[in-house]
C-alpha cells in the first residue's frame, strides 16, 4: 500500500518522544502536513477484530458490553493519533513513480528466525506467506528494493509498526531509520530503534530493533520513504502484507521473563515433548505428551487465545507476563468466556472425550479453533499440558508440576478438615465421616505449571518460578484464575503475596485435622502435619528420557517437621480467614498402611496394617472396634462411600505392650475392586482404619491412598532411520490382565513425524486374558525441526482407561 503526501502549507513534528532526528539536512523530511492523501490499498484488518467476528454469539455480546462501559479516553488518544491518516486517499501506479517507492522486501525469514530462536516454527518454513516470528528485545534485518538508487542527501525512511484496532503510544510506532555510523555504546538499546546498515545502488539493508517491552501478537508494518523536491517533500507509505509475529525473548536480559540458564530453554520453551506425572506419591507414573506448540497452525491459535482472554483488547497488558500468564490460567478453562477445555471428573464423557483419551494438546486446541467451543473433556493434567503448550508458543519458560497428595482447602484455613460422627449403628467409638462438614479434601495428585518471569511488581525476593493453575477450582478475583504466585513465597509461608498464594501454600503444606462432632461440639481427634505435598514433581530437564522425573519438593517446603517448616506454616497461618486453632493430640497407638507395590490391574492387592503401641506411658493399649475399609477413589480425592464401597475387614482385639508391633494382613481380591473401578480414570483405592484405645476412651483414625498399575502400550517403530516421505511402521501390542474382555476400545497414535488423522481409531474387543496386536504404516510427514522423534499411543477401553504407551526414538533425515 502506498500513501502520497503533498508538503506544503503547516509542518507539524510527528517523530515519537525521545526518538533521534538530529539530522539537520533532512529534518522537513520528518514532518507530516495538516493535509495530506492517500493513494493505494486499504491496510489489512486486525487480528483481534478479525477473531472478535468468529466467536459465539455469547461471547460477542459480552465484549460488546464490556467495551461500551470501557473508559473511552483511550480511543480519544487514539483518534489524535490516527487524524494523520484520516484525510489520506488510495494512490494509483503513476502517481508513485515520480518519487522513491518500495518495489519488495526480503524479510530473511530463514537467517532472522534461526536468530530469534523462531525456526522450529512450522508457519515460518511454509512454501507460501511463511511468517515471520520474531522476539522482542532482538534485532532483526531486512533487505528493502527500491525503484531507483538510495541518496541519504535526497531520500529518507520511516518504518511504521502497529497492533490492533486503537493506536496509542504502546500499540503504534513510527521508528526514523538511522542513517548514522552505530558505535558501541548505542548498540544495546532498549527502544524500538531502525539502523540503516548498508546501501547497494537500489537496495538497502535496515536492521530493525524491537523493544523488550513490546506487546506480544501480530504486527503490521509499513515503510514511509521519503523524497526531497526543491519546493516540498513527497512521501509514500508502502504496507506490507507481511505477518510479524512477535514473542516473549527469554533469551533477552532486558525481558521480564529472561531465563538465566541458557540451555535449560532448550526444555522450558523449545521442548515440544514431555510429560504429566500422575498416580500417587508411592508410585508416580509418567504419562508422555505431545505439547507441539511448533506445529502448523498452533502459534496462531495460541496468539487467538491469549486476545481472547483479554477481550480482544490490545493493551498494555500483553506486554507484562504477569498479566498474561494469569489470563492464561483463566482462558484455558471454560468456566470464563468460552475458555478452550470443559473440565469433568464424574465419568460422565459421552458428550465428548474421556480425559484419558488425550496424549497430545495440538488436537485439543485444532478442535477449538474450529468453533471456538469449548473442547470436552479434561481433568488437572490435560489443563496442565494445553498451559505448558500455549505458555512455550509464546515464548513464556513453563514447565509442568504435580503434587502428589494436594490439598483442597475451601474454606482458607490453611487446613484439611476430615470430620467424623458417631454411627448410630455401632456401638461408641465407631465412627463415620460427615456428609456435611466434608467439603475439603485431598487429591491424590494435582498438576499445574510454573512459568519464569520477574516480579516488578513484588518486593525483592520473588522473581524466578511462579505457580499458575488453569484447573478450576476456586474462583479469583471473580475469574477461575490462579497464579502467578511465586514459588519462593509459597516456601516462606508468605501467603500474602499475589497471587493465590494463600491457596497454593495450603495445597502443599496444609495440616490435615481430624475433628469429631460430639454433642455438637467439635474435638479435634488428631492433626497430621506430614501428610500433605509429597513429591512435587516435574520432568528433569537434564535427561533424554521424556518421562524422566525431577523431584522439586523442596523449593515449596522445607525439610517436613523442621523449625523452618513450622515457621513457614506459623506465618502461613497469620493469613488465614477461617483463624481456626488447632493443638496436635499425642497418640498412643500408630497405624502404618503399607500395599505391595507395582500391582497390575486384575492382581489381588495385599494390605499390612501395622499397629504399635507408641504411648509414652509405657502402659499397655487395648484395641478394640479394630476395622479396615476400602472404597474406590477419584483422584481429586473424591470418594462414595455408598456405590464406592469395596470391602470391610473387622479385626478381634487385641492388647499392645509398650513399644510393641503387629502386622495385621489384608488382602482386596481382583473380584472385589476391578467392577467398582470402571469408571475411574486413575484406578484408585482409599483404606481408612479405625481403632478405638479402651483404656483413653479414644479413636484413632489413619487412611491411604493407593493405585492398581494399568498395562502399558508396547510401541515399535522401524525403520530407526528415515526419510522425508519415508515409510515408518508403527507395532502396537497390549496384553489383557483382566478375567473379562475389554470393551469400547481405540487406540490414537500422537506423533510430530508422521501423517496421522486427527481421530481415534476403534477396533475390536479384546478377549479375557488375550492380547491385542496392530501394525499400521504412515509417512514421514514435513517437519520443522528433524530429529530424534517418538509416537505417543493411547489404549481407551471401559473396563481400563488411561493405558498409554511410548515408542523407541527414531531418526528423521
Amino acid at each position: 500500500m502506498y500513501t502520497k503526501l503533498y508538503r506544503g502549507g503547516v509542518w507539524d513534528n510527528c517523530a515519537p518522544k525521545g526518538q533521534n532526528t538530529k539530522k539537520t539536512v533532512k529534518k522537513d523530511m520528518r514532518m507530516v502536513p495538516s493535509k495530506s492523501k492517500l493513494y493505494g490499498c486499504k491496510t489489512k484488518e486486525p487480528r483481534n477484530e478479525r477473531d472478535k467476528k468468529i466467536q459465539p454469539e455469547k461471547v460477542k455480546e459480552k465484549i460488546k458490553e464490556k467495551e461500551e462501559k470501557r473508559n473511552f479516553g483511550l480511543e480519544t488518544a487514539a483518534n489524535v493519533i490516527s487524524a494523520m491518516f484520516g484525510l489520506l486517499e488510495d494512490a494509483t501506479e503513476d502517481e508513485i513513480k515520480g518519487d522513491l517507492h518500495i518495489e519488495s522486501i526480503d524479510f530473511k525469514i530463514p537467517t532472522n528466525t534461526k536468530k530469534h530462536h523462531t525456526n522450529r516454527y512450522k508457519s515460518t518454513t511454509r512454501k507460501e506467506k511463511p511468517d515471520l516470528v520474531l522476539r522482542r528485545g532482538y534485532s532483526f534485518q531486512m533487505c528493502l528494493t527500491l525503484d531507483r538508487e538510495y541518496s541519504k542527501a535526497d531520500h529518507d525512511i520511516n518504518f511504521i509498526f502497529s497492533i490492533g484496532e486503537r493506536k496509542t503510544n504502546c500499540t503504534w510506532m513510527k521508528v526514523p531509520m538511522d542513517e548514522n555510523i552505530q558505535d558501541e555504546d548505542s548498540k544495546d538499546r532498549k527502544n524500538w530503534h531502525a539502523q540503516l546498515v548498508s546501501v547497494e545502488k537500489k537496495t538497502i539493508l535496515v536492521e530493525i530493533t524491537i523493544a523488550p517491552n513490546t506487546i506480544i501478537g501480530e504486527w503490521i508494518m509499513s515503510v514511509e520513504s521519503f523524497t526531497k523536491h526543491k519546493e516540498d517533500v513527497v512521501s509514500l507509505i508502502y504496507s506490507s502484507d507481511q505477518d510479524i509475529l512477535i514473542l516473549l525473548n527469554p533469551w533477552c536480559p532486558a525481558d521480564p521473563c529472561y531465563f538465566p540458564t541458557t540451555k535449560q530453554l532448550d526444555e522450558y520453551v523449545l521442548n515440544n515433548k514431555g510429560a504429566v506425572f500422575q498416580g500417587n506419591w508411592h508410585k508416580p507414573h509418567a504419562k508422555p505428551w505431545l505439547f507441539g506448540q511448533f506445529e502448523d497452525g498452533i502459534l496462531d491459535i495460541c496468539i487467538t487465545i491469549l486476545n481472547k482472554a483479554f477481550d480482544y483488547c490490545i493493551g498494555p497488558q500483553l506486554a507484562d507476563p504477569v498479566m498474561i500468564s494469569r489470563a492464561i490460567s483463566a482462558i484455558v478453562n471454560n468456566c470464563d468466556d468460552y475458555g478452550v477445555l470443559v473440565g469433568r471428573w464424574d465419568g460422565q464423557y459421552g458428550d465428548g472425550k474421556s480425559p484419558t483419551t488425550w496424549n497430545g494438546s495440538a488436537n485439543i486446541l485444532r478442535c477449538f479453533a474450529n468453533n471456538y467451543q469449548p473442547v470436552m473433556y479434561g481433568q488437572c493434567w490435560v489443563f496442565s499440558a494445553i498451559t505448558v503448550t500455549v505458555c512455550r508458543a509464546l515464548g513464556l519458560p513453563c514447565r509442568s508440576v504435580t503434587n502428589f497428595a494436594s490439598a483442597h482447602d475451601t474454606n482458607s484455613s490453611l487446613t484439611i478438615d476430615n470430620v467424623y460422627v458417631q454411627d448410630p449403628e455401632k456401638e461408641p467409638g465407631f465412627l463415620k465421616p460427615s456428609e456435611e462438614h466434608s467439603a475439603d479434601s485431598c487429591w491424590n495428585f494435582h498438576v499445574w505449571n510454573e512459568v519464569w518471569m520477574d516480579r516488578h511488581d513484588l518486593p525483592k525476593g520473588y522473581d524466578g518460578w511462579q505457580v499458575i493453575d488453569a484447573t478450576p477450582q476456586e474462583a479469583s478475583g471473580g475469574k477461575f484464575a490462579c497464579g502467578p504466585a511465586p514459588v519462593a513465597a509459597i516456601k516462606k509461608g508468605d501467603c500474602i503475596m499475589k497471587y493465590d498464594a494463600r491457596f497454593i501454600f495450603a495445597e502443599v503444606n496444609a495440616d490435615c485435622v481430624d475433628w469429631v462432632i460430639d454433642d455438637g461440639i467439635w474435638k479435634v481427634l488428631n492433626v497430621k502435619k506430614n501428610k500433605v505435598g509429597k513429591c512435587i514433581s516435574t520432568r528433569d530437564p537434564d535427561s533424554e528420557d521424556p518421562r524422566a522425573r525431577l523431584d522439586i519438593t523442596r523449593t515449596y517446603k522445607h525439610e517436613e517437621g523442621s523449625e523452618s517448616e513450622r515457621k513457614a506454616v506459623t506465618l502461613a497461618m497469620s493469613a488465614s480467614l477461617a483463624n481456626i486453632v488447632t493443638q496436635e493430640e499425642e497418640n498412643d497407638i500408630d497405624i502404618d498402611i503399607k500395599d505391595i507395590d507395582d500391582v497390575i490391574m486384575g492382581t489381588d492387592v495385599e494390605v499390612r496394617l501395622k499397629v504399635k503401641n507408641i504411648a509414652k506411658s509405657k502402659e499397655t493399649r487395648t484395641v478394640t472396634g479394630f476395622r479396615a475399609d476400602v472404597y474406590r477413589m477419584k483422584y481429586n480425592g473424591i470418594t462414595d462411600p455408598n456405590k464406592g464401597f469395596i470391602i470391610r475387614e473387622d479385626f478381634k482385639s487385641f492388647a499392645l505392650k509398650a513399644g510393641e508391633e503387629r502386622v495385621l494382613p489384608m488382602v482386596i481380591k481382583s473380584d472385589d475392586y476391578v467392577k467398582k473401578l470402571l469408571c475411574i480414570e486413575q484406578a484408585g483405592m482409599e483404606i481408612k482404619a479405625y481403632a478405638y484405645i479402651e483404656e483413653t476412651k479414644r479413636c484413632i483414625i489413619e487412611k491411604e491412598d493407593f493405585r492398581v498399575r494399568r498395562p502399558d502400550v508396547d510401541v515399535q517403530l522401524t525403520p530407526e532411520h528415515v526419510e522425508l516421505n519415508g515409510e515408518i511402521e508403527i507395532k502396537m501390542s497390549l496384553k489383557n490382565p483382566l478375567d473379562v474382555p475389554l470393551t469400547h476400545c481405540s487406540y490414537a497414535i500422537c506423533s510430530e513425524a508422521m501423517q496421522l488423522e486427527d481421530e481415534e481409531t476403534k477396533v475390536e474387543d479384546v478377549p479375557p486374558n488375550g492380547e491385542w496386536c496392530i501394525t499400521v504404516k504412515k509417512k514421514a510427514r514435513e517437519y520443522p525441526f528433524f530429529g530424534t522423534e517418538i509416537a505417543l499411543v493411547g489404549f481407551d477401553c471401559q473396563e481400563i482407561p488411561n493405558i498409554n504407551g511410548m515408542s523407541n526414538k527414531i531418526y528423521v533425515d
